[in-house]
């Protein structure tokens, strides 16, 4: 059978499968089973060898087509059911539970994705949303539910979004989750609350103390008067060697106005950090703890879950930025300290998280 024959008869079958009209439709008073699409019988040629290659070619090109068609299908549901389900979302009237649930699962993963263009009233109106979302979760009781929508709002708002509408994100989760008996659900707790503690430093002073890789103590009280980017970093974190660069050319270009760096390593193996500081010749400090690694006094205190975290901290030692990496640490530090000649920026670095 050749593939045109294969192909007339998916048509058929999809045609046969489709719905009825909708005049058509209203005459059924029973539900009707679903159509499963039938496209013929396959039949192993019994040809010689060149004739089985061309067989074998032939199903592989109908596969392709099938499965390009089949994607353009899943797409158009995918838009049709998301466009009935922001129509229940808008609906004037009281929406129950399941109406509300069955919407917001196929709405808010798209609106979270593209919350860095939503203005702040309309993040505060996807945090009321997915708060429902996740209260209703809640009182179902399932032993492993479902908090990804949570998560990743509160993510994409720390990352990109109104910082006050993240902070507001991250304690309303943590306070529903709070007396929760649920092991799973307190490690989300946790999680939003370290969050929270974290982005309520905006506008605040912080003291780092502890010691340095050689042992020597640390002197956070001398670098007041400076521009400081406080980095929690590892050698083992990919994304923190990446963003490395970047870091070291903004110290060349504005420590003689001003700017310094201290590095937080959560790293366990000083030898390694010593090397790694050695061969790049790191001129900034670095504090460090034997065997501490994500429980370094600093990072628990702060609440760090997830590294590279950069922060900056202006000359009064109040925190103005919790993510001062990439382009973002350049157009802070010429705000904070004046412009100096541009220079290419590196692309910022993802994240390695705990």
């Amino acid at each position: 059978m050749s593939q045109g024959k294969f192909l007339s008869l998916i048509v058929a079958a999809v045609l046969a499968a489709s719905p009825a009209p909708a005049q058509e439709a209203e005459k059924e008073t029973t539900s009707q089973p679903t159509t499963m699409i039938d496209i013929g019988e396959f039949e192993v040629p019994e040809g010689d060898l060149d004739e089985l290659v061309d067989y074998v070619d032939e199903l592989d090109e109908l596969q392709t087509e099938l499965n390009r068609q089949f994607n353009q299908a899943q797409s158009k549901i995918n838009d049709a059911m998301r466009s009935a389900s922001e129509k229940i979302l808008a609906s004037d009237g009281d929406l129950s539970d399941r109406h509300f649930a069955l919407a917001a699962k196929l709405v808010l993963p798209a609106r979270i994705r593209e919350v860095a263009d939503a203005t702040p009233e309309a993040q505060r109106d996807l945090l009321a949303l997915t708060k429902r979302q996740l209260q209703i979760i809640l009182d179902e009781g399932e032993a492993r539910p479902n908090l990804s929508n949570a998560m990743a709002l509160a993510t994409y708002l720390e990352r990109m979004g109104d910082p006050q509408v993240a902070l507001e994100a991250n304690e309303t989760f943590a306070d529903m989750l709070r007396d929760t008996d649920n092991a799973q659900l307190r490690s989300y707790q946790a999680r939003f609350e370290s969050s929270a503690k974290r982005l309520a430093l905006l506008g605040q002073e912080i003291s780092l103390v502890g010691d340095l890789v050689d042992g020597e103590a640390f002197d956070w009280d001398s670098y007041r008067g400076k521009v400081v980017l406080v980095d929690f970093w590892a050698t083992w974190c990919g994304p923190c060697i990446a963003e490395a660069p970047n870091v070291r050319k903004n110290y060349d270009l504005y420590h003689d106005k001003g700017f310094d760096v201290v590095g937080i390593s959560l790293d366990t193996d000083r030898e390694r950090l010593e090397a790694y500081i050695a061969k790049e010749d790191v001129p900034w400090v670095n504090l460090f703890k034997e065997d501490a690694g994500w429980k370094h006094p600093m990072a628990v205190e702060y609440g760090i879950n997830a590294i590279p975290s950069v922060w900056l901290v202006d000359k009064e030692g109040k925190v103005v930025s919790l993510n001062a990496r990439g382009d973002e640490l350049g157009k802070q530090l010429a705000k904070l300290l004046g412009p100096v000649e541009p220079a290419e920026e590196p692309a910022a670095a993802e994240e390695v998280t705990n």
